[in-house]
């Protein structure tokens, strides 16, 4: 019962605390961001010192390594203010890094996390298909091994980008003769700066 106790208290705080965060960080800059279509960087350079990109990344790569609910909390407190911020982070923790802290091999962890959790890299998700709309799994595009790596920038500003490629083993088996089949995530990065 005790433990409960200390959970809800401990809850109480991280929504205090991100919603204190939100509102006096984030809240100043969002008309701005909104109207110009920019991305913030003097607001990410601060939430990068405060663990945000890390919330659910083990400590022993840098992450805060949150609970799932602490973890929601801070997200809807995100969005509270900013719905761009809160999906930046939500998308980057959980489609960016989570895909190599629940299925990367240890080489992988220690390569990827580190720079993910202290928001040097950010993770990011998109689909580039019109008939796929917002469904990962209609996407027709597929990446055939023919041992060099293609990668085009997506972006004019430049930074690191990381791609997670991850293929669902119902899927992986029609993959086969594209990949390692025991290998199912599969990563490249690469410097987009120039």
């Amino acid at each position: 019962m005790k433990w409960i106790l200390i959970r809800v208290l401990k809850h109480k705080v991280v929504r205090k605390t991100v919603r204190e965060f939100a509102e006096t960080e984030i809240g100043p800059h969002v008309s701005d961001m909104n109207r110009e279509g920019r991305f913030p960087r003097e607001v990410i350079e601060t939430m990068r010192s405060l663990n945000y990109f890390g919330l659910q990344i083990p400590k022993a790569y840098g992450g805060a390594d949150m609970d799932s609910i602490s973890y929601a909390i801070t997200i809807e407190e995100l969005s509270r203010v900013s719905a761009a911020i809160g999906l930046c982070i939500t998308v980057h923790n959980s489609v960016g890094a989570f895909p190599i802290v629940r299925f990367g091999t240890l080489d992988q962890k220690q390569r990827f996390l580190p720079h993910l959790a202290s928001g040097e890299w950010i993770g990011a998700f998109c689909l580039s298909e019109a008939n796929a709309g917002s469904d990962a799994g209609g996407v027709e595009t597929h990446a055939v091994r023919d041992g060099s790596v293609h990668a085009y920038p997506v972006s004019s500003q430049g930074g690191r980008l990381l791609i997670v490629l991850f293929v669902p083993p119902r899927i992986g088996r029609r993959c086969r003769a594209y990949g390692d089949s025991q290998q199912p995530v599969n990563w490249m990065s690469w410097d987009a700066t120039g």
